[in-house]
């Protein structure tokens, strides 16, 4: 399957909830006990923050890289977030393969005579290279570079698949981080104040929380009590917790300002 290879990378997720119910969100069933322990929070590691956004077009040096050792073929370099992908469907494959992946570079290119886009990807190794098309053996591999091709629509429907899939892990990890909260309200007979981070509640024996919880939409665990860059989520000091979205997660799905404070730079 041509660039399985962003569906692999989505299923990297592990605990966004799949198929009928996955676009369902919202608190645990009034008959679920409150999750201790590991509460279904993956360690930090398991979504970690990716490398800046390459430089557009073909400014990247992964780019020239590519066209060096095979050519460019009138493949032309897409800027992050250019038609036909959305900023937030490029930004999905860019965190999920550069965090979970172990890649280190992407660039998408598109062809002006065909009805395709190109993904070409760095991997750190040879072996992690080989790594990945063992999933999708469609991809050519030149060293620790992989490149897969596809029609525009299949690539475009998988990306935003991608997307989804880190909005669900999202949501999934906040109810958990919640039903942990309401775990500890009832233990200890108070709120517990995230402000001053997660401490409370992954110090606790037993604890409520095995690890922070990362925020897949940043890839950030700190807490604040106003959004930020560099804010995963947002406590009022009173036992509520909220996501910390970057603007471009909240404009393209819209239901997410229902449990996000959203941080728009300036």
């Amino acid at each position: 399957m041509a660039l399985g290879v962003l569906l692999v990378a989505a299923g990297s997720c592990g605990d966004a909830p799949t198929g009928p119910e996955a676009a369902a969100v919202g608190a645990p069933p009034a008959d679920s006990p409150p999750a201790v322990g590991d509460a279904g929070v993956a360690p930090a590691s398991d979504l970690a923050v990716g490398p800046p956004a390459p430089p557009p077009a073909a400014a990247s040096p992964l780019w020239r890289r590519y066209v060096r050792l095979v050519g460019n073929g009138d493949w032309e370099p897409l800027a992050p977030g250019r038609p036909p992908l959305s900023v937030v469907q490029y930004e999905a494959m860019r965190r999920s393969l550069l965090g979970a992946r172990g890649a280190r570079a992407l660039v998408v290119a598109r062809h002006p005579a065909r009805d395709s886009l190109k993904l070409v990807v760095d991997f750190a190794t040879s072996g992690a290279a080989l790594d990945m098309l063992d999933y999708d053996p469609s991809g050519e591999r030149f060293g620790t570079l992989v490149a897969f091709e596809t029609g525009t629509e299949a690539f475009a429907n998988r990306a935003q698949a991608l997307a989804l899939e880190l909005v669900n892990v999202a949501l999934t990890r906040l109810n958990a981080a919640r039903a942990a909260l309401d775990a500890y309200r009832v233990r200890e007979g108070r709120p517990a104040d995230l402000t001053a981070g997660w401490g409370g509640l992954t110090a606790a024996v037993p604890p409520y929380l095995t690890a922070p919880p990362v925020n897949p939409l940043n890839g950030h665990d700190t807490v604040a009590v106003v959004p930020g860059p560099d804010v995963g989520w947002v406590a009022d000091g009173r036992g509520s917790v909220r996501l910390c979205a970057p603007a471009l997660w909240t404009d393209a799905f819209p239901g997410l300002a229902d449990d996000a404070v959203i941080h728009r730079p300036r």
